[in-house]
């Protein structure tokens, strides 16, 4: 396995298995960037088919994942979402790669349902390097301040047994 670069940076990334769990004990924990690093990981897991790379602070990407059951959320905010490079995952959604918003962790389905926030704490799965492939290779935008404001918003609503998450 070799480095992985975006922008100029490596990026923190670790071996998976093919259900996407991480083959190390301590998954994004366990994510390195040096080639020295990355070369003595996989001789420890050599059969692992797909990249884990750590998202948030360490890799400086924070990444929008929307499933084929957020396709909907996606259609409706489609013009809103900045132009970013966009990767096709294995079930035919997405992954719109931002860069680090500082102090975004990850979600799943607060914004909608299908739509995750891999950010600090999470990884994605790197589908170029295995079944999906690019969409968009565009530059790599600021993750959208209007996105985390719903998902403060609906943070904020999930505290208020008035307004309960649906």
């Amino acid at each position: 396995m070799r480095q992985l670069f975006l922008e100029g940076r490596a990026l923190h990334i670790f071996p998976c298995r093919a259900d996407k769990r991480p083959c190390t004990p301590h998954g994004h924990l366990d994510a390195v960037s040096d080639a020295e690093s990355i070369a003595a990981l996989w001789a420890r897991y050599p059969s692992a088919p797909l990249v884990g790379v750590a998202t948030g602070a360490i890799g400086g990407i924070d990444v929008l994942d929307i499933d084929p059951n957020g396709e909907g959320w996606f259609q409706a905010h489609r013009d809103q979402l900045p132009q970013t490079l966009t990767h096709k995952t294995r079930r035919e959604g997405w992954h719109l790669i931002y860069r680090h918003a500082t102090g975004l962790r990850c979600s799943n389905s607060k914004i909608a349902k299908g739509v995750d926030i891999k950010a600090d704490g999470g990884y994605i799965i790197w589908w170029p390097g295995a079944a999906g492939g690019v969409l968009c290779s565009g530059p790599i935008a600021p993750f959208p301040a209007w996105v985390i404001a719903a998902l403060v918003g609906t943070e904020a609503r999930s505290l208020d047994p008035c307004h309960p998450l649906k």
